[in-house]
């Protein structure tokens, strides 16, 4: 099964319908997180282990950030 990875905004991921968001990789709470670097770092972890088939986004730059934040997370 494909698990969406989602970095749309947090209100319309809350406002989603349940049976859409069991397929997020990413629970409502981490859009709580404040810190980008930390919010960032959870959605890395918690997406890492699942097998994704989709990533919608509103800019392409957030995953270029994602990906960037990642690869100095490996560094260290």
């Amino acid at each position: 099964m494909h698990v969406r990875y989602s970095i749309v905004s947090a209100l319309s991921a809350r406002q989603q319908r349940s049976f859409v968001r069991a397929f997020y990789a990413i629970p409502n709470e981490v859009t709580d997180i404040q810190d980008p670097v930390s919010r960032h770092y959870a959605m890395l972890r918690l997406s890492v282990s699942e097998r994704i088939g989709l990533i919608v986004l509103i800019s392409p730059g957030s995953l270029l950030r994602l990906a960037q934040q990642g690869m100095n997370i490996a560094r260290r």
